[in-house]
């Protein structure tokens, strides 16, 4: 057996020892072959050996700089030493890449653009001081203006101390005398060299260069993208209005230096928001204020005079348009009047309430932030994005998405129309070249994989082949589900007018049982006089106890506070599984079957059946998935952990966080009685535990490395855990990235990986589309390998993480994130959005949230 082979920096070594025992004896004991070619600091290694012929003594900045910095230093530095500039180096020598072998080859593009730098051109950092200090940023500003010609003619300044210039200045301190803008006197600029930069300390930069092209190009920011206004679109029956436009980030990458370009959709309301508090008002004449209250609080308006968005945080009804306010010079002024002279605008109603935006800022160029309130008038704020109402409304959504949906090969022809406006525009083409950039004609082409599709098992070890669609709808309804659990005793609670409607259900549920492979017997009907939530609540404390099995409610409508009411008595105070059905939905004679027969599965899967599985290759893994929801207008979050308690994945625990941030601080508890409950149900620790993260941005992984990962080990380390292995994946389903297959279809087909060209250069991470796109454009998933002591391969990730997309139970296909993830959200929203506290632990154990 031949021996392992050394690479990277133990090549490097065990060739200098063979140098050194032939510099000894005197004969060469150099092997005849060559040895594998040294990689990241190890050939940093060979340069610096080779060029101080052995001696790894000091050496200058300038022997490294063509490989660590975008341009060359003309002037070496002696006093860098080799440690220093190997420290430097191996802070941007890239991971070893995460790419699988696993499934058949095709050619797919991205919407990325190669951005490439020139030659001769670079950045560099400098530091500003002013003497004396100057406080007010526009001074500043000003300051650096009036010498921008000795400047090379352009800079980015951040209004603080950093200037940043595409030139090198001959001298490292450069100084300058100039007026101040206001009071006259002379100040002396300072701008001393700090250090050249290297593209990844460049994106910040660059992507502010980009925001100055949008400008260029006549395109509006609103809110963090930006849209052409005058090319908006108006659905005035539904009085809406769509504004396209772009989302574009510049980021490095493994294929080097890339924008990452998007279409993106505004939908915007035409009606203000003083015409909103008429409505609310003729609608609810007793509770105007809490409805508006409710209505209004958490939402985001726009006001079209600036074009920005605001949080409306709290509505100020003793304070009106004829208040007054200091303006910047100290002079009090009335909204009337502020609004009459700067903008132009005059306010037809003097007595309407203003509504208040509190944002945090920094002031006179201090690092501490201050609440700064800012009152908006109501007439002047649009609001934006679609209600819950609006939503549910298929006739709204349907002309909305005549807009919004667009599909892969409209995108891309946008894309292409962008590029030709940054050619063609003199000044954006300025914008970039004095920086030396230069965007490609076109969007990258990758060479992805696509997995194979899945075997899906039902029961009586029944299975079902899936194509590259993966939908088993088909067969669902045709075969029994893998964990039947037979419904004895049950109860539908209904209104008299729809008696009908209960009875004709009852008898569907019981004709249906024996398809999914279940025993579902003639429930109780309990009939109350109307729908007033007092009659389902004294409904359920009547007929509830310990044998009841499931409790279903038909209600003639759509009623948030209903639905709330119901699940907070059955979740919490009166644990049952429970379901909750519109009326509507029962009555059509085309689609009762259907709907029947997803109502008897979901009731299956809340008693704690399972529907179906796919063949995993391991045994005695666990899965967990945690997720968080946001309350608007609340501090308040729910995080919820959902893990799985059986080697198949068909069966979960679910506990609940309550926390004031995204990121939590207390999943050690409800980690640990997820591992307690799996050696409850399998008598064994996992030995491999995969824990998906969603709900994470790239901003906050060092922290959930740091405070999240910490409380896992620190609960396997209590339970004395010590053989289990523990794999960290953070998901991001939220992206601007958008992979279009190059055939006529547009879309690329499910079970499509990409881990190349467009990964990060510094991480371990790939993109999976799980999902058959009909319509629009498909949007990847993206997942982040943050921690992996196990060591497990990339294939091994990919594959599980999509066979995982197949178990979601509330839809007989392959869905965006992993069943865990899904489950996790629903769990969260539920209690988050209804429950308002956690449910009875009775039911952890179920998918009570489907």
């Amino acid at each position: 057996m031949n021996p392992v082979q050394p690479m990277g920096r133990g090549a490097l070594i065990l060739q200098t020892l063979r140098r050194l025992d032939e510099n000894r004896a005197g004969v060469s004991t150099e092997s005849s072959e060559e040895p594998p070619k040294p990689r990241g600091r190890a050939a940093l290694l060979q340069k610096l050996r080779c060029l101080n012929v052995g001696s790894l003594g000091p050496v200058t900045s300038s022997t490294v700089s063509q490989e660590v910095v975008l341009e060359h230093e003309t002037e070496p530095d002696n006093s860098l030493q080799t440690a220093s500039i190997v420290e430097k180096f191996d802070a941007v020598t890239p991971v070893t890449s995460y790419k699988g072998s696993v499934g058949k080859s095709i050619n797919i593009s991205a919407n990325y653009i190669r951005l490439t730098i020139d030659q001769d051109k670079g950045a560099y950092e400098y530091d500003c001081t002013f003497e004396p200090d100057v406080d007010s940023k526009h001074a500043r500003i000003k300051i650096i203006n009036a010498n921008i010609a000795a400047l090379g003619g352009v800079k980015m300044f951040d209004g603080s101390r950093i200037l940043y210039l595409p030139i090198k200045m001959k001298n490292i301190k450069t100084v300058f005398t100039s007026p101040h803008p206001l009071s006259g006197e002379m100040i002396t600029l300072s701008i001393i060299y700090k250090k050249t930069l290297r593209i990844g300390q460049c994106i910040q930069m660059f992507n502010v260069l980009f925001k100055r092209v949008m400008s260029a190009l006549k395109l509006s920011r609103i809110g963090r993208n930006y849209y052409d206004t005058p090319s908006s679109k108006l659905i005035p029956q539904h009085r809406l209005e769509i504004l396209p436009g772009y989302a574009i980030a510049v980021d490095e990458y493994e294929g080097g230096l890339m924008v990452c370009l998007d279409t993106q959709h505004r939908v915007l309301r035409t009606i203000t928001v003083l015409e909103h508090m008429r409505d609310i008002q003729r609608e609810n004449r007793e509770g105007f204020r809490e409805a508006l209250k409710k209505s209004l609080l958490g939402s985001v308006v726009i006001t079209k005079y600036n074009n920005r968005t605001y949080v409306i945080d709290d509505i100020l009804w003793d304070l009106n348009p004829q208040g007054k306010f200091k303006n910047s010079q100290g002079n009090d002024i009335s909204f009337v009047e502020y609004y009459a002279k700067q903008h132009g605008l005059h306010v037809t109603d003097l007595n309407q309430p203003l509504l208040l935006n509190v944002k945090k800022r920094k002031v006179n160029m201090k690092d501490e932030l201050i609440d700064m309130n800012i009152c908006l008038i109501p007439e002047f704020c649009n609001l934006t994005g679609l209600t819950d109402f609006m939503r549910s409304d298929f006739n709204v959504m349907k002309d909305v998405a005549a807009y919004t949906r667009i599909t892969a090969h409209q995108r891309m022809a946008a894309l292409r129309k962008y590029l030709n406006n940054i050619k063609s525009c003199p000044e954006a083409v300025k914008i970039l070249g004095d920086w030396g950039l230069t965007l490609a004609d076109g969007t990258i082409d990758l060479n992805a994989r696509l997995l194979p599709p899945q075997m899906i098992m039902f029961g009586n070890n029944q299975p079902y082949q899936c194509d590259f669609k993966a939908d088993w709808s088909g067969a669902l309804s045709k075969n029994k589900v893998v964990g039947p659990i037979d419904l004895y005793d049950w109860v539908i609670i209904y209104t008299q007018r729809d008696a009908k409607v209960a009875q004709e259900f009852a008898t569907n549920m019981c004709r249906l049982g024996s398809n999914i492979g279940c025993n579902i017997t003639t429930p109780k009907l309990y009939s109350i006089p109307n729908d007033r939530t007092n009659n389902y609540i004294q409904a359920i404390t009547k007929l509830y106890n310990d044998n009841v099995q499931c409790m279903v409610f038909i209600c003639p409508t759509a009623r948030d506070d209903l639905y709330s009411s119901i699940k907070k008595m059955t979740l919490c105070q009166k644990p049952v599984a429970s379901q909750v059905i519109l009326s509507k939905n029962l009555n059509n004679i085309k689609k009762v079957r259907t709907v029947t027969l997803k109502i008897a599965l979901q009731i299956n899967c809340k008693l704690g059946g399972s529907l179906w599985s796919v063949k995993i290759p391991v045994t005695s893994w666990m899965v967990c998935g945690i997720d968080t929801y946001h309350s608007a207008g609340s501090k308040v979050s729910v995080g919820a952990l959902v893990s799985s308690t059986n080697s198949i994945f068909t069966s979960y625990y679910t506990t609940c966080i309550r926390q004031e941030k995204e990121l939590s601080d207390a999943l050690k508890v409800p980690f640990a009685r997820s591992l307690l409950m799996y050696r409850q149900r399998t008598g064994i620790y996992p030995t491999q535990i995969i824990i998906y993260r969603d709900g994470v941005g790239d901003g906050q992984f060092d922290h959930v490395k740091r405070y999240e990962l910490s409380q896992y080990l620190k609960a396997l380390d209590d339970l004395k855990i010590t053989e289990t292995k523990l794999c960290l994946i953070v998901v991001q389903k939220r992206l601007n990235t958008r992979l279009i297959s190059n055939d006529s279809v547009g879309n690329p087909p499910s079970g499509t990986i990409v881990d190349e060209c467009i990964i990060s250069k510094n991480n371990s991470d790939f993109y999976l589309v799980p999902q058959n796109v009909n319509q629009g454009t498909a949007t990847p998933c993206h997942y982040t390998v943050l921690y992996d002591d196990a060591k497990l391969k990339p294939d091994h990730v990919q594959m599980l993480t999509y066979k995982l997309c197949h178990m979601y139970y509330n839809w007989s296909g392959t869905i965006k994130v992993p069943a865990p993830c899904q489950y996790a959200h629903k769990a969260a929203w539920l209690i988050g959005q209804y429950l308002g506290k956690d449910p009875n632990e009775v039911l952890n154990d179920k998918l009570y949230y489907l």
